[in-house]
C-alpha cells in the first residue's frame, strides 16, 4: 500500500488524526483489493465453504412475514424500522448469499444497504 500514492496519503491521514473518514477507507479498501486482484487474480475466493450457525438473537421471518417484511423494508423512511426488519430477515439473506442459482443478488432485493450507511 506504501507504494501507491493514495496509499501515503492514507497512511498520512492516519497518522495525524488516528483514525481515517468513510471515503478514506474505502479508498484503502479498493487499493487492497486491487493489489490482491493483482497478486491472486481476479478469481479469489471470499467466505466460508460451510453453513454457519446463526448468531441472531430475535425472531426470523420466513414465508408471508417475510414477504411482508421486504415490503416494509422497500418503502419505510424510518431508519429504525429498516434496521428491525433487516435484523429479522438476517436468515433469508444468508440463504439468498450462499444459493448459487439465485436470479438476484442480495443488493437487489435488500436495496436500503445502499442507502443507509449503518447497514
Amino acid at each position: 500500500m506504501k507504494s501507491n500514492p493514495k496509499g501515503e496519503e492514507i497512511f498520512k491521514e492516519y497518522d495525524k488524526t488516528k483514525t481515517l473518514s468513510d471515503a478514506t477507507r474505502r479508498q484503502m479498501i479498493n487499493i487492497l483489493v486491487a493489489e490482491m486482484t493483482e497478486s491472486y487474480g481476479p478469481n479469489f475466493k471470499d467466505g466460508p465453504t460451510t453453513e454457519r450457525e446463526s448468531l441472531l438473537i430475535g425472531e426470523q421471518l420466513f414465508g408471508e412475514e417475510c414477504r411482508e417484511a421486504l415490503s416494509i423494508i422497500r418503502h419505510s423512511t424510518t431508519t429504525a424500522v429498516v434496521k428491525d426488519k433487516m435484523r429479522a430477515t438476517f436468515e433469508y439473506r444468508q440463504k439468498l448469499i450462499h444459493d448459487q442459482d439465485a436470479t438476484s443478488s442480495v443488493l437487489d432485493v435488500f436495496h436500503r444497504f445502499l442507502d443507509i450507511p449503518e447497514l
